[in-house]
């Protein structure tokens, strides 16, 4: 519904609670991963994936409940650093020792106080000024409704766990397409 989230529009879910937007990016290559650094540039001109996220939250904003922006990707979270890219931390330490901690943080607890912020300073002005968003309290909003769910299975691999589970449950192979 690229008419409700433009750049976050690949799935939306909607709850009781809220509304989950995911953008969904697979890849052909088991070794894929995603950087911060390549979350933040653009290929052939267009725009950064970092910064279409940050515009698709800056339209849903406004929507009541609970606004989760979700990255859904078969690449996995990298783990090399990138100084000379302007990035002294790696996307899987960032995630695991910053965001983490900031999305289980309470809502109206300031983001200086994850225990971590001092060690993340420098990524996270980097990722303010890359996302497009002018305000640090939005981008901040952004960065705790922003779900990254990365290293999943391809479709072939989701294809044989439910042919495996068709196959336990006494479902003919041939009913997979059906009930598909």
């Amino acid at each position: 519904n690229p008419s409700r989230a433009k750049h976050i529009d690949d799935i939306i879910v909607d709850t009781d609670v809220g509304t989950r937007f995911i953008q969904v990016k697979w890849s052909q290559s088991g070794d894929a991963s995603f950087t911060l650094a390549n979350l933040v540039s653009s290929d052939e001109g267009d725009v950064s994936l970092w910064k279409k996220l940050a515009r698709g939250f800056t339209q849903i904003q406004s929507e009541p409940g609970e606004n989760v922006v979700e990255l859904l990707s078969t690449r996995r979270a990298g783990e090399y650093r990138q100084s000379s890219l302007g990035f002294d931390r790696s996307l899987a330490e960032f995630l695991s020792e910053f965001h983490d901690l900031l999305v289980d943080s309470a809502e109206d607890r300031p983001v200086e106080e994850v225990l971590t912020y001092e060690r993340y300073a420098s990524v996270l002005e980097r990722l303010h000024a890359e996302s497009g968003i002018a305000s640090r309290e939005t981008f901040f909003r952004f960065l705790r409704s922003l779900r990254f769910t990365l290293g999943e299975p391809d479709r072939e691999a989701l294809a044989t766990r439910v042919q495996a589970r068709l196959t336990r449950l006494g479902i003919e192979r041939n009913q997979y397409g059906v009930l598909l």
